[in-house]
């Protein structure tokens, strides 16, 4: 928060330098469009592609949907504000001005002494709670958040978005895979053991 503060008070403009950076890009785009004014601080912007767009000025708002989304006039949107003669930074959002980054960063963290140096008190330490075993057999599935997916069932992988079903490559049943697949109508071979009997000794 302190490298924010101080970065903060090196701004030589009311927003960051990355802002800039974004807005000199937008100022490049506006070049290539032409406003047409409307009524109401509302335009009409041409594209040199052939696309038309409408500014707001007032709802800071560009059918593009650049400008509502990120709250930094895009070229369509710098276009109509050089149109009327006016500064395109009082159009950007303030949550990227630096009074709302002082406000943001302003509060900061007390520094704390060694833990040797705290005050000592003739209050017992504190412990950790006492640890008691829960009747019952523990879960092994631990409890889903109620917009989460379910655990895959059996027979199925978890992918990264969805649960996909496992098809065998040899049968195309799903369930399993090649690895797993076992032929119809045959069975494990069995093994068969020799029986070898051991000569009786006769007592004496």
């Amino acid at each position: 928060m302190t490298q924010q503060r101080e970065a903060c008070d090196k701004w030589h403009s009311d927003v960051g330098p990355r802002i800039h950076i974004i807005l000199e890009k937008n100022k490049v785009e506006s070049s290539k469009c032409i406003a047409h004014y409307a009524g109401e601080k509302m335009f009409q912007v041409e594209h040199m592609s052939g696309v038309q767009f409408v500014v707001d000025l007032a709802k800071h708002t560009c059918t593009c949907r650049r400008w509502n989304l990120t709250g930094i006039p895009c070229g369509h949107a710098i276009a109509s504000i050089c149109r009327r003669n006016e500064d395109p930074v009082t159009y950007i959002h303030s949550c990227y001005k630096k009074a709302s980054w002082k406000r943001a960063y302003g509060p900061f963290l007390r520094p704390m002494a060694n833990e040797e140096l705290w005050t000592r008190t003739n209050l017992p330490p504190i412990l950790p709670p006492v640890y008691h075993k829960q009747p019952g057999r523990p879960k092994k599935v631990r409890a889903r958040e109620p917009d989460e997916k379910p655990a895959a069932p059996t027979g199925t992988r978890l992918s990264r978005s969805f649960h996909v079903k496992i098809k065998c490559k040899v049968c195309g049943e799903e369930g399993h895979n090649r690895l797993r697949h076992r032929k119809v109508g045959t069975k494990r071979p069995t093994k068969l053991y020799k029986c070898t009997k051991r000569p009786t000794k006769l007592r004496k």
